[in-house]
């Protein structure tokens, strides 16, 4: 307990300095200054995230009617897809039909088909599943281009797989091979029960 009196003994005796009693005052008149700016900051911090607040809310709201608008357009043309899907889907154009749609695309495009392979899959309900593995050569433009048409074939046509790799022998071209699946109605098959 004695020491404690003799620190406390010690700093009034050092606050009775009058550098101490200066310092008291310029650390009093900074912390009336700091008061006055607190008042002022706090309402107008208060306000800034109110605002914060309100901006974001608005932000999610503009984003969430974006978001619906860009649904309902990506929904309206899937609706009109439809019946362009079930169009190339009723086609019952056999393997020499996609040979000669692939061939003629391939010539539109300046792709070289260097090799095709076909095989039919099993009957799912009243389609016939026939999957292509075409090996091709193009440049990259011309490969693109072709990739990027083959959705006006007139059949169905969806890639599966694709590897691509730049051909040894010409620089400036690539090797493509390609997995294509297509469907084929089949023709004459009774309705099941």
């Amino acid at each position: 307990m004695s020491r404690l009196r003799l620190l406390f003994a010690g700093l009034r005796y050092a606050l009775k300095h009058p550098w101490a009693r200066t310092a008291q005052v310029f650390l009093l008149i900074l912390l009336v200054l700091n008061g006055a700016v607190l008042s002022y900051w706090w309402p107008a911090h208060r306000e800034h995230q109110m605002l914060t607040a309100r901006i974001d809310s608005q932000r999610r709201a503009m984003v969430e009617a974006r978001r619906a608008t860009d649904i309902a357009h990506a929904y309206a043309v899937a609706r009109s897809s439809v019946s362009l899907l079930e169009q190339k889907l009723d086609v019952s154009g056999g393997q020499a039909d996609l040979v000669t749609s692939l061939g003629k695309l391939a010539t539109k495009r300046h792709v070289r088909i260097a090799s095709q392979a076909y095989e039919e899959g099993k009957a799912k309900n009243e389609y016939l599943p026939l999957y292509l593995t075409i090996g091709l050569q193009a440049d990259y433009l011309s490969l693109r281009e072709f990739l990027a048409d083959l959705n006006s074939l007139p059949a169905w046509v969806e890639i599966q797989e694709m590897n691509l790799e730049q051909a040894r022998e010409h620089p400036g071209l690539l090797k493509a091979s390609l997995r294509l699946l297509t469907y084929r109605k089949i023709a004459n098959r009774p309705p099941q029960l």
